[in-house]
């Protein structure tokens, strides 16, 4: 049996390398955890029909853009929930927001490897994470 010359052995650790990178499984960018404090970086703009409405402005109670401080990553507004309460009385008619929910996704990296951070659900009047969404479960 002959012994690998120097080439040969630079060849062979060469694959070697490539067949672990390529077993290794692609990592996951983590996402904050919950009561992670976020950044509004862009708002939603309020819709022009709800200007002299009861809860003007309520809709867009949810972030359009977020960022972690902590890694620097951006999300973008899904889906929200906006729920108030409204009062009226012979001459007056009260709005006032009770919970503003939102989902939102991660803005992908350019040429990032690996599967992207999971969504997250946030309390849209804090800024703050409430829960990671796996979109795997």
């Amino acid at each position: 049996m002959s012994v690998p010359t120097g080439l040969s052995r630079s060849a062979a650790l060469l694959l070697a390398l490539a067949v672990a990178a390529c077993a290794r499984p692609l990592q996951r960018t983590q996402a904050p955890r919950p009561g992670t404090q976020l950044e509004r970086v862009e708002e939603l703009p309020a819709a022009p029909a709800e200007a002299g409405a009861p809860g003007a402005g309520f809709a867009a109670a949810c972030a359009m853009r977020l960022r972690d401080g902590g890694t620097g990553r951006e999300y973008l507004l899904l889906r929200s929930e906006v729920r108030r309460t409204v009062a009226e009385t012979d001459t007056l008619t009260t709005s006032t927001l009770a919970s503003a929910v939102g989902d939102s996704g991660p803005v992908p990296e350019g040429g990032a490897a690996g599967r992207p951070a999971a969504q997250v659900r946030v309390d849209c009047t804090t800024s703050r994470v409430l829960s990671v969404l796996d979109r795997d479960t």
